[in-house]
């Protein structure tokens, strides 16, 4: 998977990333966490679910308006609300019975990804590339209902 190398970091609500000691206020934190929120909005639309997609492109700029790029307690529900069913909708709509890409479509999707791993060297494991990108949704969902449960929100970086 190509990754963007930012990172999620759990927050407070109210944590001020200006502050002098903003990092000691961090609870936690997962690299590529922004990379999962993008590969979530391209399966979206891999599988032909703009709306969807959209949706979660409306959630990224809400943060990215605020002084601190953070998902409050509306952002997470909402990308939860917005990633629900989609493994459903890549399975239906990008995967085969047995849950692998099929090989009549894997040149198609090379052309149209840009964060699954298709990579010509990976050769038959490229099927399982959906696999794979689904496995990333399901954490970043763990990573929203986590967040949400400890009431705290996600600075992106």
């Amino acid at each position: 998977m190509q990754r963007d190398y930012g990172t999620f970091y759990l927050v407070p609500s109210g944590w001020d990333g200006q502050a002098d000691d903003a990092h000691e206020h961090v609870v936690d934190r997962h690299r590529y966490g922004p990379s999962w929120i993008r590969l979530a909005i391209e399966l979206a639309r891999l599988s032909g679910d703009e709306p969807r997609a959209a949706r979660i492109e409306e959630v990224l700029e809400r943060a990215y308006e605020r002084d601190d790029a953070v998902l409050d307690d509306r952002d997470i529900d909402d990308l939860l609300a917005a990633i629900d069913g989609l493994e459903k909708l890549v399975r239906a709509s990008l995967l085969g019975a047995d849950g692998l890409i099929p090989q009549e479509r894997i040149a198609d999707l090379r052309t149209r990804s840009k964060l699954m791993d298709l990579d010509e060297q990976h050769g038959g494991a490229v099927a399982y590339a959906g696999l794979d990108a689904m496995s990333r949704v399901s954490a970043l969902r763990d990573y929203l209902e986590d967040a949400r449960v400890r009431r705290l929100h996600i600075y992106i970086d």
